[in-house]
């Protein structure tokens, strides 16, 4: 008998997990959608902020002073689907987006997603969030803050501050240009943290991956032995920072020119990128 009371108490946490890891939105299994578009006024430095539950947010420029805001919705069924709602809210110096998912239990049935795809002032400032689903940003250079538990981030052509968060996930950012003075941060658990940056760096760096190794072009600091590795030191006068975290995964802070990589497990080589 309390083996058995041990099982079902230990249920509600199954469940949750197979929940938080998205396991039940198969692609398969959404045969309802409809798409949804929006464009609403931004200042070219104005603030865009996404929350999204289920789904992928991929974001671009463009030469307007506004934000467009496309979505296609999908879900399991027509009920769902009429259930998930995008609220947008703001407009000028800044614009909010929320998506509502229906709250059910879990036996109840039903599942669904969003995926979005924004455009906006290259100058804009962005905050986006997502539970399971990937981010992708490329040519924005305002700052950038973006998280998701259950999915990669990606950013290219970056030009202002960065700050990117994942759980299950690998994080990529190559910058076109960095900020005079910023403060970028760099967080996984499970993944791979990679930067690309400019030749000319003026900032301080202090990176740490617990199970992993760290490779850098960079003339920095490169300790630990394998499987727990750190950098730390300063290029220039250091206004600038960047703080990386890994639990699972390795760390790579690279030059996006050169093609000799220095590493806590011995010199290497690698193509230019």
């Amino acid at each position: 008998m309390p083996t058995v009371l041990l099982h079902l108490r230990a249920l509600p946490l199954l469940l949750g997990a197979l929940l938080l890891s998205g396991c039940d939105i198969g692609e398969w299994e959404l045969s309802s959608h409809a798409p949804f578009e929006k464009t609403v006024a931004l200042d070219p430095m104005g603030a865009f902020a996404l929350e999204n539950v289920n789904g992928n947010v991929t974001v671009e420029p463009w030469d307007r002073s506004s934000v467009q805001i496309e979505g296609e919705k999908s879900a399991s069924n027509e009920r769902t689907l009429e259930e998930i709602r995008i609220e947008v809210s703001g407009e000028g110096d800044r614009v909010q987006v929320k998506t509502r998912m229906p709250r059910r239990g879990f036996f109840s049935g039903g599942s669904g997603k969003v995926d979005y795809h924004i455009r906006l002032p290259v100058q804009a400032r962005l905050e986006l969030q997502t539970v399971n689903g990937g981010i992708d940003t490329g040519g924005m250079q305002g700052r950038i803050r973006a998280s998701t538990v259950n999915g990669s981030i990606k950013v290219t052509d970056a030009g202002g501050e960065v700050n990117l968060t994942t759980v299950n996930g690998n994080i990529e950012a190559r910058y076109s240009k960095l900020p005079g003075e910023a403060r970028h941060g760099f967080t996984t658990v499970n993944g791979s943290v990679t930067l690309w940056l400019p030749d000319v760096v003026d900032a301080e760096f202090d990176a740490r991956a617990v199970n992993g190794s760290i490779n850098t072009d960079f003339p920095l600091e490169v300790s630990g032995k394998p499987g727990n590795s750190s950098l730390k030191g300063r290029i220039g006068e250091g206004r600038s920072s960047f703080r990386i975290k890994t639990v699972n995964g390795g760390v790579k802070v690279l030059k996006k020119e050169m093609k000799v990589v220095k590493s806590s497990g011995g010199a290497g080589k690698r193509p230019s990128v």
